[in-house]
This record gives C-alpha cells, structure tokens and sequence, in this order.
C-alpha cells in the first residue's frame, strides 16, 4: 500500500507539471509504458479511470517502466528512479528509443483504453503501428506435414526475396546435410509460412534439424529441431459408406505395405449367424483405407474391423501394429413419411401430385401404388398402380412432364392420380395414400415408408366451359349462358338453323360476342338478311366447334352437336318471305305460327286492300280475299307479284310459346322462281 501511495504522489506531481502538448509529430506519446512482459500503454486518461490495474502491473513491472511528460519535449524519465526524488520533473530527460529497448519495449505496446480493454494491435510509442524490424522476425513452429513437406510458421512477414531454398537447410542427427536437399520453398499468401519440400525423410535420420541462413534471414535463433513422428498408424474411425463398404479412418496418410484380402475383416458383434467376407484387396484413397465386403451390414448392430500387422504404413515408412476398431452401423433412424402434396396439371392436361417427404428420399421403383382418398368422406378409391418420378429424372424429363418442374431431393411426382375412381372437385380436400415401401431414403440404411396420407385441398380447375342455358332472344339474336367465365377462338365456327337472304332453310354462321364477364355469349347471324329460325325444336340445331370456347386455365370446350329444343324462347314469329304462286301468296314465318287470339280483328293488308282472318276453308278451300294459317306460313288467297303485304301486329303467334306475338311488318311479294 505504501509504495501505491508513492507512486501516486509522484504521478501527481509529475502530472501537474506536464500540460503542454508535444511539438514532435514523431516524439513518443505522452503517459507511461510498461514494458518486462506487459507491453502496456497508458495514456493519463486511461490511467486516471483505470488505475488498480494500472498500480498493479507496474508496481510488479518495475523498473521496467518509463514515463513520458506533456510538455512538448518529450520529456521524462524510469518511474524507478522518479519514485525517489522530490522533485520529480527537475530529473525529467529526453526520452530515448534506447530507453524504450532497455525496458524489452522494442517490439511495440498494447494501448490500454479508457474503458479498459486492451488494443490487439502492437503500436511504436509514437503511436504507430509496429510491424517488426529485422531482429525481431522469429520462427514459431517447425512441423513436418510428412515426410516429403515441412511448414515453417513465422511470427511476421517474411521478404520474399529471401525464400530461396539454399537459406535452408536439412540436417540429420548427425548433423550432416540431409541427402536431396530443400527442392522447393513457397512463401504463403500472408508472407507469414514458408512451405519446404525435402528429399524423403525417414525414422532412421531422427532427430532432424532445420537450420535458416540467419545472414539473408535476420533471426536471432536459426536452428530449429523437427520431430517427426515414429508411431504406429492408428485408426481415429470407422465410417461406414455403404451396406457394404467401410472407409477406415487413420490419425495420419497411410500407404500399402503388404495389403491382400486377408488383410482385413468384419465381423457382427451383434449377430455371430452373420457373415461378412472381404473378397478383394482393400484400397486406399486419400490416405484412408477403404474395405469392400459381401453380406449387408444391418442398422443397429455393432461390428469389428482387424487389421493384420505390418499391412499399411505412414510416409515416414512407420508400420502399423495389429488393430482392431469397433464401430455401430446407424443412421438418422428416421423413417421417410410424407409431410405435404401439391397438385398439378401435366402438359397434357392430367393431373399429377408433388408429394414432400420430411428427408431426402428416392422411389423404390419405376412405379408406385397408391389409393386417392376424398377427406370429406373418407371415400378411398381403389389402389392403381401409377408411374413416379424423383429428383434423380433429368431436367429434361421433368420439364416435358410439368412445365417448371424441378423436383427437390425429399420430393416425388405421382403422375396422373386424377385417373382414379373418386373424382377430383376443385375446393375439396384429398389424401394421396402412398403404400408402404414405395420410397427409400437416402443414406447407406435404405430406410422404407410406412404407408402415409399427406392431404391437401385440390384448387386444379380442369372443368372446360360447358353451355348451361340457351335462349332465343329474337331472329337475329340467341343468348348461351356458359359454365364459366371463358373466352372465345373466332377461328372457330359456330351454326344454328336458319334462313338466308333470299328465305331458303339454311345453316346460318353466327359472330360470337361475349358479356363483360365472359359468361354469356350472344349470337348474330353474320351475314346481312340471314335470320335464325326462332322455334324452340329438335330440328332447329345449334353446332359448336371443338375449342371454341376456353377458361383461365385453359380447359377448352367440346365440340357442340345439339338443338335448340330447350331453349329458352322468347323470339317472335318474324317474315322470312313472301312469295306469289298459283294467284296464292305464302307469307313463311321463322317458326311454325298460329292465328292469334286476336286474329279476327287482325288484318293483312295487300295493297290497300284488307283480307280478313278465315278460321275454316270453305269446300276445301280458302275462300278469296282471307288469310289462314298453315304451319309457319300464312296464305292469302288474292294479291299479285310486287304487291305490298302489310301485317298486322299480333295477327300470328308462336305455335309452341304463344305468348311471343308477330311484330308489324311490311313485305314485297315476289314471283315464284319457274320450275
């Protein structure tokens, strides 16, 4: 206690004294340094916050410590010798690098923080980092890598000009060179490890010696003993690399000596009934030995591998003694199960589902049997024998399957699962129940599935746009109302019965348009004058092209074959023609058509002249100046070519709906084509 409280009031008095900053950029930095061992900085800040460690190592370190004053010369002194005067600063004298060198404080100082951590860089006392100087360059270690490679670490850079294989040599224990020589000297990327290669060496020159040209390479020690070891190989480890092969780990490279197939066994320690036979010589890769045998090892039991005396040895030619190694077959003992499935729509349109299993996994064959199962239910169709494939498929093979598909290592593709007897309904949940056996895992265990149910809902629409209703708006007009929302091919045609320009029975080509929504498409005839036929019958048959019509995920619609019989009918009777034959004119309607309700007071006016309705024909036929119904035409027994047909609104009325009523309408008649 006594000699902290000199100290302190030294420093006090030496500190009140030293408050000018230092002219000198090079002069050393003011405080105290603490050399011996410590190699420690303090400036007056870190001091005064950190000063039980500060008393600590200098009080032991003294006389090895020097302190530096502020007053801008440098100025100062061995704190051994200010500890015993009164005046401390009246003994302050220029501070040397020769002060710093009698204290062992040549190779720099750790700068103590204010906070008390300690720099890891070394600095000059001017503050400066310390990067060595020759003298002050040592060796840290000599290690033979192996008999041919020797490393030698040093404890800075090393100039690189000087890496020249005669500033080192090899001796024996004799001391005599050693025969071959250094071929060989690489200096590592940080300057800081030569790398020697040397002729062979062998047990029998130990102990060998390194010795440094200390006159290229400034060194104050150049000798340098390198010991190689003489023991035996030892094994460190069995891996077990297949069912049936081992790699048998070495603590250091071995060579053949004597290896034959003999050299080498397996034996079950769990189960003396099996056998396990090396029937070839045993390799060895990279500087391990690697054992091939017949029989499987099984997961779980223990083992033994001997291996015969004097059959291997290391590169300093050392034989092994006889070994035996024991070793436990296991694995990751988990057993492969499914965790999720995806499905997916093949390039061809079926369905397939990407199957996750919690650890890498392979399928055992080509093919793999599984049952699709509806989770609403429970209803499991029957089992079906479906084609796989895992991530060992090629890219390209993949690829022609599901466009993207890139499997991972714990992934499979059941291809086609859609092919099952329980239907697949978009928005429902299923389970894919893959048999037990169908995948193996990855390792050297081959470990096999339990049968497993991953369940995921099924979002795949693979419905085509159907038509759902058909209505008959008017002649030249019928609404469909699709499945779905859906767009529609121009390039493929669509035809309803009808009538042309000139009112003959024909198919007439509609143009296809299509709601806002996509879900209603309205036909019109596409040629100017056709017209439809408005009946809501067999006969009047409405025909779709094949893809016509397709969805969002481009499920593409049937091909179309069917009538307009349940249509919905809102179309009026409407005048197809009107033609003069025999002194009889045929007015032809779009529909079969009868007399109105209304009809007696419905006339049709043939140039100005009105003709009445005629319920009944009079001796078979119509009497003169009437009009009558027959099917979807009207005759008017009077009336000339050119003569202008005025009907009535409501006179006829749809046969089959009759609340749909004619329209007024004005028409030419025309003179019957000659036969």
């Amino acid at each position: 206690m006594k000699k902290k409280q000199l100290v302190l009031s030294v420093l006090s008095t030496a500190l009140v004294a030293s408050m000018a900053a230092s002219a000198f950029a090079a002069a050393p930095k003011a405080g105290v340094y603490i050399g011996g061992n410590v190699d420690k900085y303090y400036s007056f800040e870190a001091m005064g916050l950190n000063m039980d460690a500060f008393l600590d190592e200098m009080i032991n370190t003294v006389p090895d410590v020097i302190y530096v004053s502020k007053d801008g010369e440098a100025k100062g002194g061995n704190l051994a010798e200010l500890l015993f005067v009164s005046n401390p600063k009246s003994h302050f004298v220029d501070v040397t690098d020769e002060m710093f060198a009698d204290i062992d404080g040549a190779t720099g100082f750790n700068a103590v923080k204010e906070d008390g951590t300690v720099e890891s860089v070394k600095r000059n006392p001017d503050g400066t980092p310390f990067e060595g100087t020759p003298g002050d360059l040592k060796v840290e270690s000599v290690s033979a890598i192996n008999a041919t490679t020797i490393a030698v670490a040093f404890n800075n850079e090393v100039d690189a000009s000087k890496v020249i294989t005669s500033n080192f040599t090899i001796l024996d224990k004799n001391s005599a060179p050693v025969a071959g020589g250094v071929t060989k000297a690489v200096l590592s990327a940080d300057n800081k490890t030569v790398t020697l290669t040397v002729a062979g060496l062998t047990s029998v020159g130990q102990p060998y010696t390194l010795f440094i040209n200390k006159n290229e390479i400034a060194l104050d020690k150049n000798q340098f003993a390198i010991d190689l070891s003489t023991t035996a190989p030892a094994v460190k480890e069995v891996k077990v690399d297949s069912k049936t092969q081992v790699t048998v780990d070495f603590d250091k490279d071995i060579t053949d000596e004597a290896l034959a197939a003999g050299s080498v066994t397996i034996t079950d320690l769990t189960d003396a009934t099996k056998t396990h036979t090396v029937g070839s010589t045993p390799t060895i890769v990279d500087g391990n030995l690697v054992v091939a045998f017949s029989g499987d090892l099984v997961v779980g039991h223990n083992y033994k591998v001997t291996i015969a005396k004097d059959v291997v040895k290391d590169s300093f030619g050392t034989k092994n003694e006889a070994i035996e190694k024991s070793f436990t077959f296991v694995t990751n003992e988990v057993v492969p199960a499914a965790s999720n499935v995806t499905f997916v729509k093949s390039v061809s349109g079926e369905i397939d589902a990407v199957v996750t299993f919690n650890i890498p996994v392979y399928a055992a064959d080509s093919k793999v049997n599984v049952k699709v199962q509806d989770r609403a239910g429970f209803v499991t169709s029957n089992t079906v024998e479906l084609s796989v494939l895992d991530s060992k498929a090629e890219a390209a093979s993949q690829e022609a399957r599901v466009a993207g598909l890139k499997l991972e290592n714990n992934q499979l593709l059941i291809q086609n699962v859609g092919s099952s007897s329980v239907a697949l309904t978009a928005g429902k949940e299923y389970g894919i129940v893959l048999a037990a056996g169908e995948v193996v895992d990855t390792t050297v265990a081959a470990l096999q599935n339990e049968e497993t149910t991953p369940v995921s809902k099924y979002d795949i629409d693979v419905v085509a746009p159907t038509v759902t209703a058909k209505e008959l708006v008017s002649a030249k007009e019928i609404k469909l109302t699709l499945s779905e929302a859906a767009t529609y091919d121009a390039t493929k045609e669509v035809n309803v019965s009808g009538f042309d320009a000139t009112g003959a029975a024909a198919d007439v080509v509609a143009t296809v348009t299509l709601s806002a929504d996509g879900k209603t498409a309205t036909l019109t005839p596409k040629t100017a004058g056709e017209l439809f036929a408005t009946d809501a019958v067999e006969a009047n048959k409405l025909v779709i092209a094949a893809e016509a019509f397709a969805d969002a995920s481009a499920n593409k619609s049937a091909a179309v074959n069917a009538d307009l019989s349940d249509a919905t009918d809102k179309a009026a009777p409407v005048v197809v023609s009107s033609v003069l034959a025999d002194g009889v004119v045929t007015v032809t309607f779009t529909e079969a058509v009868d007399a109105s309700d209304d009809a007696a007071t419905k006339n049709f006016v043939v140039d100005g002249t009105v003709y009445g309705f005629a319920a009944e024909p009079t001796e078979g036929t119509w009497a003169e100046g009437k009009w009558a119904v027959d099917d979807n035409k009207v005759i008017i027994t009077g009336g000339a070519a050119d003569s202008q047909v005025v009907i009535a609104a409501g006179a006829v009325k749809d046969a089959a709906t009759t609340a749909n009523l004619n329209a007024q309408a004005k028409v030419t008649v025309t003179a019957a084509a000659a036969e």
